[in-house]
């Protein structure tokens, strides 16, 4: 059986690679909030007490961990 599938290396920035605009600044806000939510775990914070800390509400913190919605 024949595999006819191509595989292309990654960039490095799947964004860019999607050919997403702004794919730079979409990377670098995910390596944010990729920080950031480890940072909470290493600490043993609740997004309560992250929230807080962080000066922004609760809700706000779950969305933008959870993806949807982008840090400013």
């Amino acid at each position: 059986m024949s595999d006819d599938r191509t595989v292309t290396r990654s960039s490095g920035n799947v964004f860019a690679d999607a050919g997403l605009p702004d794919a730079d600044s979409q990377l670098v806000k995910a390596q944010l909030v990729g920080r950031i939510d480890a940072i909470i775990h290493e600490r043993g914070l609740s997004q309560r007490e992250a929230a807080r800390i962080l000066d922004v509400a609760q809700p706000d913190l779950s969305n933008i961990l959870r993806g949807r919605s982008s840090p400013s």
